[in-house]
C-alpha cells in the first residue's frame, strides 16, 4: 500500500484529506504544517506520495518546499490549492508536479489524482529505469565497439604490410597505417578519399581494371607493380553479401623489393658462376689438350734425341774408342763435348755432325778457323806451312760440302756451334 504524506497549515483540511485517503485505503505516513516541515519530515519518512499546499506561511511555500524536496528525493507531488492565479499555476508547472487537487475537493477526485499521479510517477519511475539500462547498454556496447575499433587498429597497424578496404567505386573505407603512409598522408586524412585520385594516371589505370575483374568474375585477382623504385606484390579480395554480390574490395599489398632485389642479385651471382664455371670447364679442356700435346712434344724431343745420340753422339764415341792417337782422341772429344752442348741447348737443334767426316787434323784446323784465326796464325799454331794449312781448308769445305765460294768458310763453322 503506497505511503502519502499531507503538508497543510489548514488542520481542517488536512484532517480531512487524511480521513479521506484512509477511507480510500491509502496509508498516510505523516502530516506537516508548513514547507520547512514538510523539507524534514519527507527525508525522515520517505513516503510515494507527498499532497502539497501551495499557500502556507513561513519562508517556504509549497512550491519551494516541492522543489527542495524532488532535488533530493524520487517522491510523487500532487498539489492542493484553491488558487487559481496565473502566476502560481505557473511556478507549478515548473516543479513538473504528478498532479493538482483544487479545493473545495471531493473523495472521487482525491482518488483519481491520487491513482493518476501514482500512476505518472510509477511511469516515470520506468522511463528513468528503461533510460538507464539504455544508457547502460550504450555505455557497454559504446565501450565494446572503441575496445573492438582498437583491436582492429592494433591488427591492420600491427603488419608492414598495406591494408585497405574499399566500395565499388574505389573510396577508402577502411586503411592502417602503412598504406596511408605508402600514399604519404594521415590515416585520417586517407580514409574517405577516392583511392584511384591519389595514383599517378598509368597505375590508376591498371588498377581500376584489376578492380573491375573481381567485381565480375566474384574472385581474387593478384598483381604486381612498381612505383617510386619500390616494387610490390598486391591481392584484392570480393567481399560479398549474403546473396554473394560483391559489395566492397579488400586489397592487401606487400612491399617485396628486398625480396626481387636478392632475387635478382641471387640470379646475377647464378649467371656469373655459370660464366665462371663454363671458362674452368674451357680452361680445363685446353690444359688437358695442353697435357697431352706437351706429352705428345715431350715424346718427340725424346725420340729426337734418342735419335740423334745414336746418329751423331755414339759414332764418336765409338771412333774414341778405336783411336790410339792423343790427338785425334781430344779431336773427337771435342767433338762429342760441341755436340752434346747442341742436344741440351734449347735454342739450337743443329749439331756438329758434319765434324765427324773431318779427320784429327782437320778438325783442329777448322775450330782454328772457327775462332778466327787466318792461314799463317793456324800454320804458326801448329808448326805447319802454309800451302798445308790452304790444303786443309780446301778439303774442309769440300767435306762439308760447301760449293759457293762466296760463303766464308769461318761463318759456316760458326753456324755449327
Amino acid at each position: 500500500m503506497p505511503g502519502i504524506m499531507i503538508v497543510d497549515d489548514n488542520f481542517v483540511i488536512a484532517t480531512e484529506l487524511a480521513e479521506t485517503l484512509d477511507l480510500l485505503e491509502y496509508r498516510v505516513v505523516g502530516v506537516a504544517g508548513s514547507g520547512e516541515e514538510a523539507l524534514v519530515m519527507a527525508q525522515a519518512l520517505n513516503p510515494d506520495m507527498i499532497l502539497m499546499d501551495i499557500v502556507m506561511p513561513g519562508g517556504m511555500d509549497g512550491i519551494a518546499a516541492a522543489e527542495k524536496i524532488m532535488a533530493v528525493m524520487d517522491v510523487a507531488v500532487v498539489f492542493v490549492t484553491g488558487h487559481e492565479e496565473d502566476e502560481i499555476i505557473e511556478r507549478a508547472k515548473g516543479v513538473a508536479a504528478h498532479g493538482y487537487i483544487l479545493k473545495p475537493f471531493s473523495q472521487a477526485q482525491i482518488k483519481a489524482s491520487v491513482e493518476i499521479g501514482l500512476h505518472r510517477k510509477a511511469a516515470e519511475n520506468e522511463v528513468k529505469r528503461i533510460r538507464k539500462a539504455l544508457e547502460n547498454e550504450v555505455s557497454d556496447r559504446t565501450e565494446s565497439l572503441e575496445r573492438a575499433k582498437k583491436q582492429l587498429e592494433a591488427l591492420l597497424n600491427a603488419p608492414t604490410d598495406s591494408m585497405a578496404l574499399l566500395d565499388l567505386d574505389g573510396r577508402i573505407l577502411l586503411a592502417n597505417r602503412t598504406t596511408a603512409i605508402r600514399y604519404g598522408m594521415a590515416v585520417r586524412d586517407f580514409v574517405g578519399k577516392c583511392v584511384f585520385n591519389l595514383m599517378p594516371a598509368k597505375l590508376r589505370k591498371s588498377r581500376k581494371e584489376q578492380m573491375d575483374k573481381v567485381i565480375r568474375s566474384g574472385k581474387l585477382r593478384r598483381f604486381t607493380d612498381k612505383r617510386k623504385g619500390r616494387v610490390y606484390d598486391s591481392t584484392m579480395y570480393p567481399v560479398l553479401d549474403a546473396e554473394d554480390r560483391v559489395i566492397q574490395i579488400a586489397v592487401y599489398g606487400k612491399d617485396i623489393t628486398p625480396e626481387v632485389k636478392s632475387f635478382e642479385a641471387l640470379e646475377k651471382n647464378k649467371r656469373e658462376l655459370e660464366n665462371k664455371t663454363s671458362l674452368l670447364e674451357e680452361a680445363n679442356i685446353a690444359l688437358k689438350i695442353m697435357l697431352q700435346k706437351s706429352t705428345e712434344h715431350r715424346e718427340e724431343i725424346e725420340k729426337e734425341v734418342f735419335a740423334t745420340l745414336n746418329k751423331r753422339v755414339v759414332p764418336v764415341i765409338s771412333k774414341i774408342k778405336k783411336s790410339e792417337s792423343m790427338s785425334e782422341i781430344r779431336a773427337y772429344t771435342d767433338i762429342l763435348e760441341s755436340n752434346l752442348k747442341a742436344i741440351g741447348s734449347p735454342f739450337s737443334r743443329k749439331i756438329s755432325f758434319e765434324y765427324i767426316a773431318l779427320s784429327p787434323k782437320e778438325i783442329k784446323v777448322a775450330n782454328l778457323i772457327r775462332d778466327g784465326r787466318n792461314t799463317r796464325e793456324i800454320a804458326e799454331e801448329l808448326n805447319l806451312k802454309r800451302g798445308t794449312i790452304e790444303f786443309y781448308r780446301n778439303s774442309i769445305r769440300e767435306k762439308l760440302g760447301i760449293r759457293n765460294k762466296k760463303i766464308r768458310l769461318k761463318t759456316h763453322l760458326v753456324t755449327l756451334r
